[in-house]
């Protein structure tokens, strides 16, 4: 649960200050439902049994609105959060609340749904009779609000609670029941996951039986376009399972949801289907799918079922951007003697951007040193990715003799491509390199490249980069003065436990001169630290 913003705390503190109208309270608890703070729920339940009816009414109403606007998964958050809350430290605030009995919880009056909330909210009091009282009226409600309320309580510390709440949900497993069911289905699967003082199979399997069902096909039908993602997801998998009549139309939904997860488990339940007709139009789908599992789940189910296709496939996805599926298409072709490196070659005179900067990958992957040289072009491509890909190639060839080439494009302006030529150099660079990274440090204008050389310069030995550390203290950007000082504060925090670290004394001698220059940016226990160890 997210804490409560500065201005919503502010909200209620005037919420509750003894000099506020009853007027004025009710405008703030409008605007607390609009700010959709979970974390004010608590402080705005004392106002739900105001002895002012209509501003009890408004409490009520607030609260209800602003639990709509979160999933329903939050509630688990939120009853630990109000439980959490005693009265010994929360006595002006929530006196009301605290003071609440069972049998105001019974002769309570459920109108709407906004009370049917306020009752089930009281499931979460510390209180375990008003739990009890609370389970108790929301088992006679039939709305479907209850259901999340009801769920919750299968794992109160209470036994006789527990009991009653499974009783009340056992009694609703009715078709008509199906839609609330789907609903909150995400506090189905945490019931599975996390809760242990009971196991409640039969209610579980039950529930989804009776979501399995072919009945309720249009239920789920509705649970495609749900707000809430746990919702969706299962949805579709549900959908999938009830049979071949209308699966292509589900996959078809399914592929055009923007949640990557939906589509994967989506399309590898089809593709498990033999008797499926829409495979062969939904694979060539797949391919070119963004995410690249469901790509590589098309290559293999291509090369599993549809073997006189699967030659064309393999090769299109030797281009393809991602390793792993470039990587899954050399595997299935290794035995029909394709020079893959020669295939790559051919393919980095394409004019397509994508296609290039897989071609240049792939021959990064299969190719001999001497191709670092037919790369060297690349790096000076207009394009970023296509600089990129060639730093990744030729970093795996042979990178040695294009260090210039590296450092050069560590300064440069563009973020991504800076870190891709840091990280090429993290592995290349020594002692020799010191003054030059140095000399990059105090004259770039850029400050990720500054934090970048930092990033190498931890590679170097442990003398070597706290001293390089120490002179980055006093650049006069303060983003990379604060990531110098932090990662003083790692190097540090290591020293004597993962690493020992022996100063001669003319390494000594200049690390405390260092410090003197650093000593005003750094914090006080921290440079006492450093110094204590140098003096050692």
């Amino acid at each position: 649960m997210k804490a409560m913003t500065k201005d919503t705390q502010a909200v209620l503190e005037k919420l509750h200050h003894h000099t506020a109208s009853d007027v004025a309270r009710a405008e703030m608890l409008h605007s607390l439902a609009d700010s959709a703070s979970m974390a004010a729920v608590p402080f705005m339940l004392p106002f739900t049994v105001n002895e002012n009816d209509r501003l009890a009414r408004t409490a009520r109403e607030a609260i209800h609105k602003m639990l709509l606007r979160h999933r329903k998964q939050d509630l688990v958050s939120l009853d630990q959060y109000i439980r959490s809350l005693d009265s010994y430290h929360y006595s002006n605030k929530l006196a009301a609340w605290h003071k609440l009995t069972p049998e105001s919880i019974r002769a309570f009056s459920i109108q709407d749904e906004a009370d049917a909330c306020f009752v089930g909210l009281c499931s979460f009091h510390r209180n375990g009779y008003v739990r009890q009282a609370a389970v108790e009226r929301l088992a006679s409600e039939s709305a479907g609000g209850e259901l999340a309320f009801l769920l919750l309580r299968l794992n109160d510390w209470q036994p006789k609670i527990r009991f009653l709440a499974y009783k009340a949900l056992k009694q609703k497993r009715i078709v008509a029941y199906a839609p609330h069911f789907l609903s909150n289905i995400s506090l189905v699967d945490h019931l599975v996951r996390y809760y242990h003082r009971e196991k409640f199979t039969d209610l579980v399997d039950d529930i989804y039986a009776m979501l399995r069902h072919p009945a309720q096909r249009s239920v789920l039908a509705g649970g495609f376009c749900s707000k809430d993602l746990t919702v969706r997801r299962l949805s579709f998998e549900l959908a999938v399972g009830l049979g071949a009549g209308d699966q292509e139309d589900i996959w078809r939904e399914a592929m055009a949801q923007s949640d990557a997860l939906i589509r994967l488990r989506t399309s590898a339940l089809l593709v498990k289907n033999e008797s499926n007709d829409c495979l062969k139009n939904g694979l060539e789908r797949m391919l070119v799918d963004v995410f690249p599992p469901i790509r590589q789940l098309a290559v293999q189910t291509y090369v599993g079922r549809y073997p006189e296709k699967s030659r064309e496939v393999l090769f299109a996805a030797l281009l393809d951007p991602h390793k792993t599926i470039r990587e899954l298409a050399r595997y299935h072709l290794k035995g029909q003697h394709v020079d893959f490196a020669a295939f790559y070659r051919t393919k980095c005179a394409a004019d397509d951007e994508r296609q290039l900067a897989a071609a240049i990958a792939g021959l990064g992957e299969t190719g001999e040193q001497a191709d670092a040289k037919r790369l060297l072009p690349f790096l000076d491509q207009e394009r970023t990715q296509i600089r990129r890909a060639a730093m990744k190639a030729i970093a795996l060839l042979d990178p040695e003799p294009y260090s210039d080439c590296f450092f050069r494009l560590l300064q440069s302006a563009k973020r991504g491509e800076s870190r891709e030529a840091s990280n090429v150099l993290a592995g290349m660079v020594d002692l020799r390199h010191v003054e030059r990274l140095w000399a990059i440090f105090t004259t770039a204008a850029e400050v990720h490249v500054k934090k970048h050389i930092l990033c190498i310069v931890e590679k170097l030995g442990k003398t070597e980069s706290i001293m390089f550390m120490l002179r980055a203290c006093t650049a006069p950007e303060e983003a990379v003065q604060q990531e110098a000082v932090r990662r003083i504060a790692l190097w540090l925090d290591g020293c004597n436990k993962k690493f020992y670290v022996i100063w001669n004394a003319a390494q000594k001698q200049q690390l405390e001169a260092l410090w003197l220059q650093a000593r005003a940016c750094l914090p006080e226990t921290l440079a006492d630290e450093l110094l204590f160890l140098v003096r050692r």
